[in-house]
């Protein structure tokens, strides 16, 4: 068990994740606290990360 971290984030999303990683590049001790839910804005915006939409791949904001 974790006794003391530098930060706690509340967020297991695209953000809380990358926020995680800068701050374990800067030797920052974390914890990520998170609601293990489906339905999240993470899994909604996925195309927002990965554009590609549609049987042949095409850039979705061109689609």
């Amino acid at each position: 068990m974790v006794e003391s971290v530098d930060f706690l984030i509340v967020g297991g999303g695209i953000s809380g994740r990358l926020l995680q990683l800068e701050l374990s590049n800067r030797n920052e001790s974390t914890l990520v606290i998170d609601l293990p839910e489906n339905n999240r804005s993470t899994k909604v915006a996925a195309g927002l990360a990965n554009p590609l939409v549609g049987k042949f791949f095409t850039i979705g904001w061109r689609a």
